[in-house]
């Protein structure tokens, strides 16, 4: 049973598994592998259910980045752009600190003005394209880019993608994600919602706000007055009660959650 008669404002779901008779009983193991699922797709389905507007759909999809008002580019295997959505458009024309750049290729990859910002630029698309989605427990890189006198600077955050993902047309696959954060434009986390939705406390979502502009856990620690190992055992207990894996998944769903308006 996902959801019971006791589950306010849901309708009542059961999730069924089944195998052929020859295959025989279920193992131990399959068992423990079902009750790991489950609450996986409690909240799926949760969510779901309760979330009617697409608005507040979680981002899978170029179209739905599209409605994400943070930055969010797409980056293929080679270190070309192969998609950015409207708010990282809009960031790009307003600065000069950073833009695209034509390849000899005809694609378009992304250059900082400044050389050595450039060069740590680079590095960072490098080091996602390198870094095994499923072993990379935070973002990959981390890059502030100056931008004019009296103004603060871009953060740029930088996650590898699973190899088989929903954001690719045709045969472009993106292998890594660069969300682009203005920090005179913050983010605003629906606090509501991932109370609601996800059970979190008032402290998980105070560690969900700086995560999600981009601060380590060292940062977050230093910023909250705590032990760094009690910082990252708030962000596991975040990833387990919101089915995510690393905080790239993490703001990937606070984006999504925080996109409508």
């Amino acid at each position: 049973m996902i959801f019971g008669p006791d589950a306010a404002g849901l309708r009542v779901t059961f999730l069924s598994t089944y195998r052929g008779e020859e295959n025989g009983s279920f193992s131990p193991r399959a068992k423990q592998w079902m009750q790991l699922l489950s609450p996986h797709v409690s909240r799926s389905l949760g969510m779901s259910y309760r979330l009617q507007d697409a608005s507040f759909r979680i981002a899978t999809t170029q179209a739905a980045l599209d409605r994400i008002r943070s930055g969010v580019l797409l980056v293929d295997a080679s270190g070309a752009v192969s998609f950015f959505n409207r708010a990282a458009g809009e960031l790009l024309n307003a600065t000069k600190a950073i833009g695209l750049h034509r390849r000899s290729d005809g694609r378009d990859e992304l250059l900082c003005l400044r050389p050595a910002v450039n060069a740590a630029l680079g590095n960072a698309i490098i080091g996602s394209l390198r870094t095994h989605s499923a072993s990379a427990e935070n973002f990959s890189k981390a890059l502030h880019v100056p931008r004019g006198e009296g103004e603060p600077p871009l953060l740029l955050n930088f996650s590898p993608l699973p190899i088989e993902n929903s954001f690719g047309i045709g045969t472009v696959s993106p292998a890594a994600i660069v969300f682009i954060s203005d920090p005179a434009r913050p983010l605003r986390v629906d606090e509501v919602l991932l109370r609601d939705l996800y059970r979190l406390t008032p402290t998980e979502i105070a560690v969900v706000r700086l995560a999600c502009i981009g601060h380590t856990a060292p940062e977050i620690a230093a910023e909250r007055g705590v032990n760094v190992e009690t910082v990252r055992t708030q962000l596991k207990r975040v990833y387990s009660k919101t089915g995510t894996s690393s905080q790239a998944a993490l703001v990937r769903l606070v984006y999504g959650l925080s996109s409508g308006g």
